[in-house]
């Protein structure tokens, strides 16, 4: 008997864990597939972003996404902003 209240308590905890750990992200727009990287390559093609500010790349503009530094219902336009 002691053994499985030790067993369900485990698992209780056990299961907090996962759930801990497994929250997803944000959901990213579709431009945003082809930059699943952690690291973003060194490559200069500025994009402009909804927000007034550009940036290298759109890889840049998609992990900032990813990591919620930005909103994921940004858009951008090819290019450095006008404002820049």
């Amino acid at each position: 008997m002691r053994h499985s209240s030790l067993i369900c308590i485990a698992a209780v905890l056990l299961y907090g864990v996962c759930e801990a750990v497994s929250q997803p992200g944000p959901v990213l727009p579709t431009f945003c597939e082809g930059y699943l990287a952690l690291v973003c390559p060194p490559v200069l093609m500025p994009v402009c972003a909804s927000t007034g500010t550009t940036y290298p790349n759109l890889c840049v503009v998609c992990s900032a996404m990813r990591n919620e530094e930005l909103p994921t219902t940004l858009t951008y336009t090819k290019g450095r902003c006008a404002t820049d």
